[in-house]
């Protein structure tokens, strides 16, 4: 086992995955706790990947799976952002090689999850449990919490009792701070995410679009459910129908992991925009995002992107946390939900379309809020680890 390492903070995060969102967050947090002159006493708990350096620099990153193999000492273990907390009903990976034989890619990839899956079964889940670590403190920021089965309490109890025993807890949306409530815990607040705290340069425009009809598709595999799986081929179709009526729309995706729907876009021979970290920084995937005037997104930070750059958005419904963002931007913004009628979708696009500039207008204020909770809520974690410093 290596020699113990001492930090002052160590954040961990779904971060080194290729997923646009989660990497978003990384740069965000990092940039922003490093101000606190503490960037070379500061380490990450998350997937070891080559282009995460671009984002952190130098920065000592831990890979999961070698927690059991380090020693370390921090005043302050931060889960960083995101929807580390969750339970889902899980598709089974013989249904899923029965599901994809079509598609060796897909195979291939699941075929490496399972063997991943067997080696690791019987290592401790480290996002409850950091081994052989010596944490002063624990603390959550930006964080997305469940949803979680109801018919397996698991997860939620081995959540509430790590959250229960938190220092400083920042959750980033109703249901979160409702689940928190639910659980008493005592130090918790909702903000908002922190991609609201994102500084965005270069994109001054004219507000006024003489035809708002670019749009951006951001698609995810969903297995989860069969609902949400339920938006795959009226999408494609819905696409078919806004292009003959003369809509410019290009599919997007955020994280390379999503394989069923690269195969079926290529299938088809889309030329899609794809995340890609070795190619590109997030500044600049930004900047591309901002070429669309409207966004239809089947991925949270799809929308939370939309919104920071001041574009209406449709919110495919295959899950809780696409709903709750569009109720938060429920004037500058729609919801696309299960059984995903092409005729409604198109619709909605007509609707946006048509009343762009009330829809746009709608999103920016309601965007300066969420930067104000974002900022307030670094704010108030400084105040915390200041205070635990002393």
């Amino acid at each position: 086992m290596e020699e113990n390492k001492n930090y002052k903070i160590v954040i961990r995060g779904g971060y080194g995955f290729a997923n646009f969102g989660d990497d978003a967050l990384m740069k965000i947090i990092h940039d922003k706790l490093k101000t606190y002159e503490l960037e070379e006493n500061m380490a990450y708990i998350c997937k070891d990947a080559n282009y995460l350096k671009g984002i952190v620099n130098s920065t000592d990153i831990f890979n999961f799976d070698d927690l059991t193999k380090i020693n370390f000492k921090s005043n302050i273990l931060l889960y960083g952002g995101g929807t580390q907390f969750y339970s889902f009903n899980k598709e089974s990976i013989f249904s899923k090689f029965i599901r994809n034989l079509k598609y060796p890619d897909i195979i291939f990839k699941l075929a490496i999850k399972k063997m991943n899956y067997l080696i690791n079964s019987k290592k401790k889940d480290t996002k409850y449990n950091v081994a052989n670590h010596d944490i002063s403190k624990t603390a959550a920021i930006s964080v997305g919490l469940g949803p979680f089965l109801k018919n397996s309490d698991t997860i939620e109890n081995k959540t509430f009792d790590l959250f229960k025993n938190m220092s400083f807890v920042a959750v980033r949306d109703e249901f979160s701070k409702n689940k928190c409530a639910e659980w008493k815990l005592e130090n918790f607040q909702k903000y908002s995410d922190a991609c609201y705290s994102m500084k965005i340069n270069s994109l001054k425009e004219s507000k006024k679009i003489k035809l708002p009809n670019k749009i951006g598709v951001i698609v995810r595999d969903w297995n989860h459910t069969e609902e949400g799986r339920g938006y795959y081929n009226n999408l494609v179709k819905s696409v078919e129908v806004l292009r003959n009526k003369n809509f410019e729309v290009k599919f997007i995706v955020f994280a390379d992991s999503d394989v069923e729907w690269i195969n079926k876009l290529s299938i088809i021979k889309e030329n899609i925009l794809l995340w890609n970290p070795n190619l590109e920084s997030i500044d600049n995937f930004t900047q591309v995002l901002n070429n669309f005037d409207f966004f239809i997104t089947a991925r949270f930070h799809g929308a939370i992107f939309s919104s920071l750059l001041d574009k209406p958005f449709i919110t495919i419904g295959v899950e809780q946390k696409l709903k709750l963002i569009h109720e938060e931007f429920s004037n500058g913004s729609l919801l696309w939900q299960s059984p995903f009628n092409v005729n409604e979708l198109i619709e909605k696009s007509n609707q946006i379309f048509n009343n762009y500039e009330t829809f746009r207008n709608s999103v920016e204020k309601s965007k300066i809020e969420k930067v104000i909770l974002s900022e307030k809520m670094f704010a108030d974690f400084q105040k915390f680890y200041l205070k635990k410093q002393k």
